[in-house]
């Protein structure tokens, strides 16, 4: 995987053998720079970073010092691939007494190398030292379109954030109800499932979303996204799959579960499960 997204992401630094002044100098430094993270070079990555560099990140709490930066990134470099961020659209502007500045937009791609999200914008300053330009600030952000400022400070206000305990128990009732179904285990089923739950499956997708979705909400590909609603008693998890029969693809999607948190405890019930399959999946292919 690792090689596929070097391959994938060279127009990175394809710019390299051509630079010539500051404004090229600083391009082939931030292509090069979001390069080793898809990559995971971590050396290139924080070595781009001045000493006293400062990143913030989109959550509010994300205004990391380079080595609370460096801290936090490891388990992802460990993974082969940290984040994989193709710049474009980026602007230099060239200060006095070897600093700069500059904004880019980016896009996302996920492991499997889609497009995972548009409209993220990254801003930052850069200086001039003996050793060439390093970062000083880096600013990464998500573009809010105006007309749907209303929708997104509305989610905010009736979403809470989701406590490590509850996504632990989220994604715990998932895995059960998941093996109790691959094991045709109808206790396990029950436990896992509010006494009025229902389940909607895609004709003949049942199984393979069902194996999809144990190693979606449990596994190394990707993590499920959980949202609480209301009061914090209800809660949605997505949790998208790809699922292969003898090596070939057979489905993908996502599963979306619903789940109600039993009133006094700490019990999660899922409510709902429905399976979105898709006709086309992450490689391109089709199931």
């Amino acid at each position: 995987m690792r090689a596929a997204v070097a391959a994938a992401l060279t127009l990175c630094t394809a710019g390299a053998l051509r630079a010539q002044g500051p404004a090229d100098e600083i391009n082939t430094l931030l292509d090069s720079w979001h390069h080793a993270a898809a990559v995971a070079d971590e050396t290139a990555y924080f070595g781009a970073l001045d000493s006293t560099a400062v990143y913030l990140g989109t959550d509010p709490g994300e205004r990391w010092s380079k080595e609370e930066f460096h801290e936090w990134a490891k388990p992802q470099f460990a993974k082969g691939s940290a984040w994989a961020f193709v710049p474009f659209g980026r602007h230099v502007t060239l200060g006095p007494d070897g600093v700069a500045w500059f904004d880019e937009k980016l896009k996302w791609f996920d492991t499997r190398l889609n497009v995972w999200m548009t409209g993220l914008r990254g801003s930052g300053v850069l200086r001039r030292t003996p050793a060439g330009w390093r970062i000083e600030q880096y600013n990464l952000t998500m573009e809010l379109p105006n007309d749907r400022l209303s929708d997104i400070v509305h989610l905010i206000r009736v979403t809470p954030p989701v406590a490590p305990a509850d996504a632990r128990g989220i994604i715990a009732t998932v895995r059960a109800f998941l093996t109790a179904r691959a094991g045709g285990d109808s206790a396990g089923l029950r436990e896992a499932l509010d006494p009025g739950g229902r389940v909607v499956l895609a004709p003949g997708d049942s199984d393979a979303g069902a194996a999809g979705a144990w190693r979606a909400a449990g596994g190394r590909d990707s993590t499920p996204e959980i949202t609480l609603l209301s009061d914090g008693t209800v809660a949605t998890l997505w949790a998208p799959f790809t699922t292969r029969v003898a090596g070939r693809l057979a489905v993908c999607g996502l599963e979306e579960f619903q789940l109600i948190r039993t009133p006094g405890t700490a019990t999660w019930r899922i409510t709902s499960l429905a399976v979105h399959p898709r006709t086309t999946c992450g490689n391109g292919g089709t199931p």
